[in-house]
């Protein structure tokens, strides 16, 4: 926990660094970042269930959003681990609270909690019957509009962007007999749909959404998943490198520009 604890605080240092950097500098355009915010809903309307979905923001969320917005970190989080103490020196909180002209968030799936009180933090995680991607994540576009509106709440008027959103299927490369390839992937055009409605809904009730982005354009790396779990809206051939546009390729160049 205390690795933890140290890499969390110095992540958000870098980051309030690189703004202090960026300001000194009088450098042209904006700046702001991007966090993996997760916050989680409750498995039931339980009192029990609803406080485990709160704390399970805590560690997942506000550890990273509070100090930015100069609130610090959660104490009720911090309290779980008295054991180990976050390495803040003298003017840390100050540079990491520094102003940003917008927040990016990074969403793919909304998580569910449930009261546990062996957990430190009184939560755990627990699976849902929702439909599941390649990578095992629920999908839940109803999830997004929580979030959206949640940060909403806490950051106020500053402007938000998903800077990520998609979804890995199996996929499978066609090749007719005349040598044209394609990729049928109706499930990521359905993600994707479903999502941009989402965003619509968010932006018309008045939350300042100003920007999303698919992830990806292209299939790549996926972290310890290697080249086996595909987000691209173009297949990418690693035999040869080869690009094929896939079906929710032309399903996202249409609705941008409509």
């Amino acid at each position: 926990m205390q690795s933890m604890f140290n890499s969390a605080h110095h992540l958000n240092l870098a980051h309030g660094l690189a703004l202090e950097t960026f300001r000194k500098g009088n450098f042209p355009g904006k700046i702001g970042t991007t966090l993996n915010l997760i916050l989680p809903k409750p498995a039931s309307v339980s009192p029990e269930d609803i406080l485990a979905a709160d704390r399970a923001a805590d560690n997942q969320s506000r550890m990273y959003l509070h100090p930015l917005l100069g609130k610090g970190y959660p104490k009720r989080y911090l309290e779980a681990y008295p054991e180990v103490q976050l390495p803040i020196q003298d003017g840390d909180m100050k540079c990491i609270a520094g102003k940003i002209d917008f927040l990016g968030i990074n969403y793919y799936s909304e998580s569910t909690a449930a009261y546990d009180r062996k957990h430190p933090e009184h939560y755990k995680l627990v699976d849902t019957g929702y439909p599941k991607t390649a990578m095992g994540w629920d999908i839940t576009p109803n999830g997004l509009f929580r979030l959206l509106e949640w940060t909403h709440k806490e950051c106020g008027n500053l402007p938000l962007i998903i800077t990520e959103n998609g979804s890995a299927w199996n996929e499978t490369l066609i090749t007719t007999k005349t040598g044209i390839k394609s990729v049928d992937d109706p499930d990521r055009i359905a993600y994707l749909q479903k999502h941009l409605d989402i965003c619509k809904e968010a932006v018309q009730a008045g939350i300042p959404l100003k920007g999303y982005y698919a992830w990806s354009f292209i299939d790549n790396f996926e972290w310890s998943h290697g080249y086996t779990k595909r987000f691209g809206l173009i297949y990418c051939s690693y035999e040869n490198l080869e690009r094929i546009p896939k079906s929710s390729y032309y399903y996202y160049q249409k609705f941008l520009l409509s």
